[in-house]
């Protein structure tokens, strides 16, 4: 693979990459449970016949003008477009 000695950015080959692309994915599922997390964002668990549960943050999405205020409520079916993150997954957009 490269070698481990620290090497100039120049010398590697051109397919090396320092910020891998994100992750994202789409999922059609229903929202379980909802709970808050910071001061405007809501923790999602989404049960999905694809991924399983999905447990998601949803930012702003308890913001009073948020678009994301109606379609994160409990029982609410919708198709998500999802990033991974490191721990929890982050909601993009409800997908029509």
């Amino acid at each position: 693979m490269y070698p481990l000695l620290p090497t100039p950015y120049s010398l590697l080959p051109t397919p090396y990459c320092l910020f891998p692309m994100t992750k994202t994915y789409q999922a059609t599922g229903i929202i379980l449970k909802g709970m808050p997390l910071g001061e405007a964002d809501r923790l999602l668990t989404i049960l999905s016949p694809e991924y399983g549960l999905i447990r998601a943050v949803a930012p702003g999405a308890r913001k009073h003008k948020s678009r994301l205020r109606g379609r994160s409520e409990l029982f609410v079916v919708n198709q998500w477009l999802i990033v991974k993150g490191r721990s929890l997954d982050k909601l993009l957009k409800q997908k029509p």
